[in-house]
């Protein structure tokens, strides 16, 4: 680049022209055209640089102040935004269906329809005999326990927490549970309490099933009447089941209601039972939780127990006292569902 300088320029044309006169005359004068061109254009190339650079400093001034008004509009967004997990929308399939309902005591939801059969003074809720009772082993232990299992692994992959809490009693006792599923219900207390045998209080209706209905008596349904004259037998049956070491299992809410996650208010009627024949008293309450590959959800029973008669309040007091416990606890147990199945809404007045 210094072979393009002023001066090796200049020392060039006064080599060509040293013999004339004019020649410093013309040297200095190009000397100085050169001199004056290459400060205006050092000037403008400045002036140039620094107008592109003050271009670039405003272009990322601009691209900076619109990113940080990108950033806050977002921050806005998200923190006035309801919040929501796009992941956990699109795998909360929960509830699958509403019910409406009107009454706690009396609306009942399950699918059958079924011609109820009366159970009066001539219904044979003692049976007896070798026949009945080698009948019941065969129907009861050698089908219905393996079908019980089958069936509420498969359907439902049931499990029972608790137990252990029934081992506290070596006679009989009074199960209360909440009615929850239609054909499971008839199998939960009897996997829950193996290996003692269960006698369940059901409502006529399971009696009355076409050719189901002939067996259940050997699975242990004790129907309850609506008769008064029957009403002698049926406690019968229940007190001569309770001296030999059964258990007896209720469903106090009486109507089943599917996949229900909350405890339905109910009366305290049947725990006359248990006060009257001075007899413990468990519970179990059936939870429903998520499964991570079915839609259906898992159901949990609880165990808890064993309630006593608190013997220094009066008969009436005293079995409002023990449903109360009872009660109490079921709803303590509910809120371990996770998930609502079905969802029960009461409907306005």
């Amino acid at each position: 680049m210094l072979l393009f300088s002023p001066r090796y320029i200049i020392q060039g044309v006064i080599k060509k022209k040293e013999n004339s006169t004019n020649n410093c005359f013309f040297a200095a004068k190009l000397y100085s055209f050169l001199s004056i061109s290459l400060f205006f254009a050092a000037n403008n190339k400045a002036k140039t640089v620094k107008k592109k650079g003050e271009i670039n400093i405003n272009n990322a001034d601009k691209k900076y102040i619109k990113a940080q008004a990108n950033i806050r509009e977002n921050f806005e967004k998200e923190l006035y935004a309801p919040k929501s997990d796009t992941k956990k929308q699109k795998d909360n399939i929960y509830p699958v269906k509403t019910v409406y309902y009107e009454d706690e005591l009396k609306d009942e939801f399950s699918v059958s329809n079924i011609k109820t059969l009366d159970v009066d003074e001539n219904y044979p809720f003692l049976r007896k005999g070798f026949f009945f009772h080698a009948a019941r082993f065969v129907v009861y232990r050698l089908i219905a326990l393996p079908i019980a299992y089958v069936f509420c692994k498969l359907t439902l992959n049931h499990k029972t927490v608790g137990r252990k809490n029934l081992r506290k009693t070596k006679g009989s006792y009074f199960l209360y549970a909440n009615h929850t599923q239609q054909t499971a219900d008839a199998f939960i207390p009897t996997l829950a309490c193996f290996p003692k045998s269960v006698y369940t209080i059901v409502h006529r209706d399971n009696i009355s099933i076409d050719f189901l209905g002939k067996f259940t008596p050997y699975l242990g349904a004790i129907p309850i009447p609506n008769s008064m004259r029957a009403l002698r037998n049926f406690n019968n049956a229940i007190e001569k089941r309770t001296l030999e070491n059964k258990c007896i299992a209720v469903y106090p809410e009486a109507h089943i209601w599917p996949y229900a996650t909350f405890i339905r208010n109910f009366p305290d009627t049947s725990f006359y039972y248990p006060v009257e024949y001075d007899i413990p008293v468990y519970s179990m309450t059936t939870v429903y939780k998520k499964r991570r590959f079915f839609k259906k959800p898992q159901a949990v029973s609880y165990i808890d127990g064993p309630f006593f008669v608190n013997h220094t309040l009066p008969r009436r007091e005293a079995i409002k006292d023990l449903r109360d416990r009872v009660y109490a606890k079921m709803c303590e147990r509910s809120r371990e569902s996770d998930c609502t199945y079905i969802e029960y809404i009461k409907k306005e007045d």
